[in-house]
């Protein structure tokens, strides 16, 4: 999926929203896999238990079916990347570079 920062940020605020509406125990829970699986991902390891149960309902968000992300056109806020990228479980690239120079100068795996 090719997309731009602004349309990324529209989809953290819509996860963000959806978390709210599942009240105060349904944050908690969020933010307690949230935080499990970024501390594994920063150990080097996936956490597919966690993907399954918690945010296989996050992708369908997305289509569902989405297995790779690239952003490009403006920088995308660290936070932003890190939420996209833990939270709907694909990795998310971001490209830049000249578009007068060529279409995708580089792109950046952020860890």
């Amino acid at each position: 999926m090719a997309t731009v920062p602004l349309i990324l940020d529209r989809i953290f605020k819509g996860i963000q929203e959806k978390i709210e509406e599942r009240g105060e125990f349904g944050k908690v829970v969020f933010k307690f896999f949230f935080d499990y699986k970024l501390r594994w991902y920063y150990r080097g390891y996936n956490t597919p238990l966690v993907n399954k149960i918690i945010f296989k309902r996050l992708r369908y968000l997305v289509g569902g079916r989405v297995r790779i992300m690239a952003s490009g056109g403006a920088p995308l806020a660290a936070d932003t990347h890190e939420f996209i990228k833990n939270s709907l479980c694909v990795p998310l690239l971001q490209g830049y570079g000249l578009t007068e120079t060529a279409a995708c100068a580089t792109i950046a795996l952020r860890k």
